[in-house]
């Protein structure tokens, strides 16, 4: 059975995930997305009926800075919880050879008052 690929791009409205921060989500058919869009207004799809290999692509290009400060709301200044986070960001931008891009958003966070 084929799956209807779809990333999202979240807006950071209620009901959507943190702004910037991109996910891949699969539907059974084209129609089960549409309804689902139709449902979630707030929901930002940027690509849709794409294969794996093109959705993993796009969300790879989700930014450190995004997941940075994503990390920042859901850790609510706990410095454990935002700890973890980081941890998880590190890793990713490790396996990604994104780490001059993840200190360089890490740095900007400090500087713009967000820690």
């Amino acid at each position: 059975m084929n799956n209807y690929i779809v990333v999202f791009e979240g807006t950071g409205l209620p009901g959507s995930n943190h702004l910037g921060i991109r996910t891949m989500t699969s539907f059974p058919t084209k129609e089960a997305f549409h309804t689902f869009l139709s449902e979630n207004s707030e929901i930002n799809a940027i690509a849709q009926g794409i294969s794996q290999e093109e959705a993993d692509m796009l969300v790879r290009k989700t930014s450190m800075k995004a997941y940075i400060e994503s990390a920042v709301k859901v850790s609510d200044k706990n410095p454990d919880v935002f700890s973890l986070q980081l941890a998880n960001i590190k890793h990713i931008a490790e396996t990604e050879s994104r780490y001059i891009e993840y200190l360089s958003a890490l740095l900007d966070v400090i500087k713009n008052g967000y820690l």
